[in-house]
């Protein structure tokens, strides 16, 4: 009677750590993924500017979660329960959400900051802060500039004077220009 007790106590044992049941508990558990917000630019539609999360298609509908919209920069992070999440390796890339029950959706925005077009004495243009006394943040060399409908062109072909804006992040006193947009985009 204490060996069938044992042998059934072993045979359940063996049968709950089976990877079928080890996986339906992990499939219970929550994970986190971040998505950093960027641009394709003409590959993708062309003409326009295509909001793509690590080089994937937005995949939720922004307004179930609260997010008015999402620039360059911003940090999607999603909580999610179920099988691990799958990329499909196209471009852009698609992320398959079939297998998996989305628990949180977030949007950590980037800064906004005010740039201003300079000519240089080359033709070209430089972007600045608005601040007058600034050193350029960097001359034009395939520099876009988005907008509101996301068409987008090159910076050389904004007039010096013209004011801009560009979403980025700042990591002390280093700061990391995303996309320049003509129109405030937030």
């Amino acid at each position: 009677m204490k060996k069938t007790i044992l042998l059934f106590i072993l045979v359940i044992s063996l049968t709950m750590t089976s990877c079928g049941f080890l996986d339906a508990l992990n499939s219970d558990k929550t994970k986190t993924v971040t998505f950093k917000a960027g641009y394709d630019y003409g590959l993708h539609q062309n003409g326009k500017a295509s909001l793509l999360l690590d080089g994937s298609s937005v995949f939720f509908d922004l307004s179930d979660w609260g997010i008015n919209t999402i620039l360059a920069g911003d940090t999607i992070t999603m909580t999610y329960a179920g099988d691990e999440l799958m990329i499909q390796e196209t471009y852009p890339s698609t992320v398959v959400t079939k297998d998996i029950e989305i628990k949180d959706i977030t949007n950590t925005e980037s800064s906004i900051i005010s740039l201003v077009a300079k000519a240089n004495p080359n033709g070209k243009i430089s972007l600045s802060t608005t601040d007058p006394s600034a050193v350029p943040i960097f001359d034009s060399d395939e520099i876009f500039i988005i907008s509101r409908d996301m068409t987008f062109t090159d910076v050389d072909n904004i007039a010096s004077g013209t004011i801009l804006y560009a979403t980025c992040t700042i990591n002390g006193n280093v700061r990391e220009i995303h996309a320049i947009y003509d129109y405030r985009p937030r």
